[in-house]
């Protein structure tokens, strides 16, 4: 969820737009959208690392806990 809100808040968009519940959940299978780097190049490549770690398929290799999201994210 925290992966999907930053992507939304660097972008101004979700990570898996679509239209429809059934792409959105095809989407979501398949690991496909765009980086916030690929929509604003402006985005911290710091940021971006994070966003994607976040939206990883595995939960293995998303951030551990909130609060080592929250402590990446400060830095």
């Amino acid at each position: 969820g925290l992966g999907g809100m930053l992507h939304a808040v660097l972008t101004g968009q979700p990570p898996y737009p679509g239209r429809g519940i059934a792409k959105v959940i095809k989407a979501v299978q398949r690991g496909e959208y765009d980086p916030p780097r690929k929509i604003d190049p402006t985005v911290p490549a710091e940021l971006d690392a994070l966003c994607r770690e976040s939206l990883a398929r595995l939960p293995t290799l998303r951030p551990p806990t909130a609060g080592t999201f929250a402590q990446r994210l400060e830095a």
